[in-house]
């Protein structure tokens, strides 16, 4: 709240950032999108087998 100057009766429920980070921050790999991606609800990963580097996937 103080950093983005939020008043004390509102409650933010997401923050998207935008930009650069300044310096190296986080995980230095990404984990597969079927591992975090739910669609719909929680359990449903449609992208389970979907993987960035096969270009089957894709399609």
């Amino acid at each position: 709240r103080k950093a983005l100057g939020l008043p004390r009766h509102l409650t933010p429920v997401c923050i998207i950032p935008i930009g650069w980070a300044k310096g190296r921050y986080g995980p230095t790999t990404r984990r597969p999108i079927g591992e975090v991606v739910h669609l719909d609800r929680y359990g449903h990963q449609p992208f389970r087998s979907w993987r960035a580097d096969d270009p089957a996937s894709s399609s």
